[in-house]
């Protein structure tokens, strides 16, 4: 039996995947997010899981590390675990960079108009931003099912793992990406199976997957409010871990609706944590 096993968390720092480390001890196959890979980035990945290259973070506590992946190297270091990466890789994804370009510039554009005084313009802004995104993540999400399916039903067809009873693969992606979990389950002939550890999200994260959002004002008003507490607190959230950024800038954008944001067009210190 092929299990395919989903791990959803945030990604920010290396404490983001704390708690994954049972699932990994025990996976045949490790499958990472990496947007824009290379070969060079696999072979690295390979090589280090084979134990002929060390991290270049042994030997530092997780709190010292910058990034989930230094986490994820100490951890798979030795093990011998196939590995290959679910995402686009490099020489696929100019598409996805350039709607991403476009995705912010349209942010940028509702938040200068808010700011102005233009709320209607804000929120048209927001609107397209996030229809953009909406699509952009359709798309990844739907390469990063059939990358997983194709290469798991390959690999685990093959030696040594065509021979072993009960084959577990592991793929670590963000939170925001849980529609790949749902694509694969209807087109895998395995078990698929996924672990979420948070149930905090973004506001914009929501439109990756729910076009249904668009359509309401409350929510655009939100993810508006959202970036606002981002621009607001730039000095601040990169001292915070991914769970607390998420948190503190969720609790205070819920606070707005269509209603009351048009009110601090001229309070930017309403958005200050």
């Amino acid at each position: 039996m092929v299990r395919i096993h989903f791990y959803f968390s945030p990604h920010g720092s290396a404490q983001d995947i704390r708690g994954i480390e049972k699932w990994l001890r025990r996976a045949d196959i490790y499958v990472p997010e990496l947007f824009g890979w290379t070969d060079w980035d696999l072979r690295i990945l390979q090589s280090v899981s084979n134990g002929t290259r060390k991290p270049v973070c042994e030997g530092m506590k997780v709190a010292e590390m910058s990034s989930p992946a230094q986490y994820q190297a100490t951890l798979l270091y030795g093990t011998k675990k196939r590995t290959f990466f679910a995402d686009v890789p490099a020489a696929q994804g100019d598409w996805y960079s350039r709607l991403v370009q476009r995705a912010d510039r349209e942010m940028q554009s509702a938040r200068r108009a808010f700011v102005e005084g233009r709320y209607e313009d804000a929120i048209g802004w927001v609107r397209s931003s996030l229809s953009a995104a909406f699509r952009e993540n359709q798309r990844r999400e739907e390469w990063m099912e059939d990358r997983i399916v194709t290469a798991v039903t390959t690999i685990t067809r093959r030696e040594p793992l065509r021979s072993k009873a009960n084959v577990l693969v592991l793929v670590r992606l963000g939170q925001a990406h849980t529609g790949v979990y749902e694509r694969v389950r209807e087109t895998f002939s395995g078990t698929v199976t996924m672990t979420e550890t948070s149930a905090n999200h973004f506001f914009v994260a929501r439109a990756l997957s729910d076009a249904g959002a668009l359509d309401d004002p409350d929510y655009l008003a939100r993810v508006l409010a959202e970036d606002l507490v981002v621009f607001a607190n730039d000095d601040l959230l990169p001292r915070l871990s991914s769970t607390e950024k998420i948190l503190r800038v969720t609790e205070r954008a819920k606070k707005f609706s269509a209603r009351t944001l048009p009110r601090f067009a001229d309070r930017l210190e309403a958005f200050v944590l």
